[in-house]
């Protein structure tokens, strides 16, 4: 949860695994429920195979969404950064 968004991300991999591409993302505008996105992501490693876990990733058309480790949101067009928000995770 950030100060603008509630995040809910759910992986739909076999525990312990690091490395999944079944990752769904629910953000919901604070305040504002009818303001919602869904999309579907993958988790963030650092290294080969079964790095480091550091996050996760989402794509919308020309918009990139990152959830890091340390409950950070950061939102890309274009590879720009337009949005970063600090939130914790519950």
């Amino acid at each position: 949860m950030t100060k603008t968004f509630t995040i809910d991300i759910t992986t739909h991999c076999e525990e312990g695994e690091v490395t999944c591409s079944k990752v769904d993302y629910v953000g919901t505008r604070n305040g504002k429920p009818n303001d919602r996105i869904k999309l579907k992501g993958r988790t963030l490693t650092l290294g080969s195979g079964q790095g480091r876990f550091i996050g996760y990733e989402f794509k919308n058309g020309a918009y990139l969404y990152k959830v890091l480790e340390e409950g950070q949101l950061q939102i890309f067009k274009g590879g720009k950064l337009l949005q970063r928000e600090t939130g914790v995770w519950k």
